[in-house]
């Protein structure tokens, strides 16, 4: 019997550790004192942590209501000595508008290097409404990776960004399965 109480001790022990923690609040909860994001309008935030290892915030922000071409930005924000510190950042700009897929997003440490890597979805739109193309932004190891598909071509093909290849295996796979599952429609 303590055997198997010692065996599941240390196999929840070991999920414990390698938890990765996301905490979704108010948007309000981040004021632009402390979080200096570059748009006016909050789009999306996401507090990501991995116990013991970091703490991250993930911020996408918007310009103005109706402007075109329209603007979204990206910015990470990591804790250190108890202030949060913008890391790296990012914008995109296109004639129609940028939509944030909240919902569609992961966080994991598929490479176990205790640093969370980061997967968000967003899609361009024409002027009149219609979906032109979906974008998967990964954000690992303070560094940016996309795929795209467009709608021209049914979401059927998907291109990689050149340093794409250049990712560890173990991200690369989820991260394609991921993109793979997703209803890019």
């Amino acid at each position: 019997m303590k055997k198997v109480i010692l065996i599941s001790f240390l196999l929840i022990s070991q999920f414990i550790v390698g938890q990765i923690l996301h905490t979704t609040r108010n948007i309000d909860s981040y004021p632009k004192s402390v979080f200096p994001y570059q748009g006016t309008r909050l789009m999306s935030v996401d507090e990501v942590h991995i116990p013991d290892s970091e703490e991250n915030v993930y911020i996408f922000s918007k310009i103005e209501v109706n402007k075109n071409p329209d603007s979204l930005y990206f910015q990470h924000y990591k804790k250190k000595n108890e202030k949060w510190n913008k890391v790296k950042s990012i914008s995109f700009s296109h004639n129609g508008f940028l939509s944030v897929w909240k919902s569609r997003k992961a966080f994991m440490d598929a490479d176990k290097n205790k640093s969370v890597d980061a997967v968000f979805i967003f899609s361009k739109h024409n002027s009149d409404k219609s979906q032109e193309s979906v974008h998967l932004l990964l954000y690992s190891n303070e560094e940016f990776y996309f795929i795209t598909a467009n709608k021209e071509d049914a979401y059927e093909s998907s291109t990689y960004s050149d340093n794409f290849k250049s990712l560890k295996e173990t991200i690369k796979s989820d991260v394609i399965k991921y993109w793979n599952a997703l209803d890019k429609k």
